[in-house]
């Protein structure tokens, strides 16, 4: 091998040596290159993780905070309904305690007026033309016939309210106590009572209507000259009635004594 030769040789072995090295650069180049785009991409997925997380938290924080607003709403509202709850029990044991005392102060005054009034006369007088009115209505009234009766204790006397004919059904006279129920008021009623043998009898009833839950100066009021209004009125006796509904035919004929043959 002559020495051109040679050094034509050694050359192609550096020049093949460099390709080799710059190959194996390359390469490692590369390698590093895929290795820095790994390590980028499994960062960006953790920065990705860790964001996910961060709002997963943020969100659950959201959340935690909403719900703890809501209950904080909602034991508000159920202390506002147990404050309300217990004002309106307060309110109404103070109306029941000022009603029972006013019905003890009414009470105590009642006793006070009746005390007093011991020896007085408790009866009253006829309005104008009644006397007449209801002597009338005993001697001459048919059956059926209605004669309600109030007290104006005002101007101390007996008034004729309602004077009705004929009501031959005891719902009509029902009626006519249900529009006064706040009230007690005096019946007069004449009493149709037919037997199977063709007899006819008219009893007078009277009748004290003394409706539940009254104040204590009222049934004072009636109750006081009832007996001395069945002398004036003639007739045997009076009944109590507290219910429009309790009258009945067989009621009255009950309280009347009079079997129906």
């Amino acid at each position: 091998m002559t020495l051109w030769e040679r050094e034509q040789f050694e050359a192609q072995n550096v020049d093949s040596a460099r390709a080799e090295h710059v190959r194996a650069l390359n390469s490692q180049r590369e390698a590093e290159l895929a290795e820095a785009r790994r390590r980028e991409e499994e960062w960006r997925q953790k920065d990705e993780e860790r964001e996910k997380q961060e709002l997963a938290r943020r969100a659950e924080a959201l959340a935690a905070r909403e719900a703890e607003a809501a209950a904080l709403v909602e034991k508000g509202r159920v202390e506002q309904a147990e404050r309300d709850a217990e004002m309106r029990l307060e309110q109404k044991r103070l109306a029941e305690e000022t009603q029972r005392r006013n019905e003890q102060l009414a009470a105590k005054e009642a006793a006070a007026a009746l005390k007093k009034r011991d020896t007085e006369d408790f009866s009253y007088d006829f309005e104008e033309g009644m006397e007449a009115k209801v002597k009338a209505f005993r001697q001459r009234g048919g059956g059926g016939d209605a004669m309600l009766i109030k007290i104006d204790h005002a101007k101390d006397e007996l008034q004729i309210e309602e004077h009705r004919k004929a009501m031959l059904d005891l719902e009509d006279v029902r009626e006519l106590l249900e529009d006064n129920s706040a009230e007690p008021r005096f019946l007069l009623y004449i009493h149709k009572v037919s037997h199977s043998d063709g007899r006819m009898q008219y009893p007078l009833c009277f009748l004290l209507y003394m409706p539940d839950q009254l104040p204590v100066h009222l049934k004072v009021m009636y109750t006081r000259p009832v007996v001395d209004l069945a002398a004036t009125f003639k007739v045997n006796r009076h009944f109590m009635l507290d219910d429009p509904e309790t009258l009945t035919t067989e009621w009255l004929n009950t309280q009347l004594g009079i079997t129906v043959r």
